[in-house]
């Protein structure tokens, strides 16, 4: 199965059931993953994910673009695929997860379909998106998921399958 990652804001610390909002994420696909990668600005409030096994990964930007999280992160998985989660998902469930690995086949990103949208932060990336991400963090000066995904082979994943 792919790596997961996050990408963490102040809000994946808010408090909800008593955990931190990312902690439920982590905890619901820790078991369906080989590892575990937090991405953040600075380490310093997210030590406390490497108690459940997470790596912490430094994205380096000074911005909050989620385009470079998941640069960050395809830079240091070590599986094919990479599941973004993002941090403030405290329901996501494992089955999306194996749904979107289950239709991978022939796609570089897998991206669910939800209420009419794409959801590209919470989708399947392989590690070979990774030239087209470092192509457009040279060339774009504004970067997105949304225009990755139109520069790559995507399979969109409605509600239903």
């Amino acid at each position: 199965m792919p790596g997961l990652t996050h990408r963490y804001t102040d809000k994946a610390l808010f408090l909800w059931r008593g955990k931190p909002l990312a902690a439920h994420a982590v905890e619901a696909l820790r078991p369906e993953v080989a590892e575990v990668l937090v991405v953040t600005k600075t380490a310093g409030p997210f030590e406390c994910f490497r108690g459940s096994g997470a790596r912490i990964v430094l994205d380096g930007r000074p911005d909050s673009n989620p385009f470079w999280g998941l640069l960050a992160a395809l830079e240091s998985i070590q599986t094919p695929w990479l599941f973004l989660c993002p941090c403030d998902a405290p329901l996501v469930q494992p089955s999306l997860l194996r749904a979107l690995f289950n239709a991978r086949e022939g796609s570089q990103a897998v991206v669910p379909i939800w209420s009419g949208a794409e959801q590209p932060l919470a989708a399947l990336y392989h590690g070979n998106c990774l030239a087209t991400i470092l192509k457009m963090a040279v060339e774009d000066p504004n970067p997105s998921l949304k225009k990755l995904l139109h520069s790559v082979e995507m399979r969109l994943l409605s509600e239903g399958e």
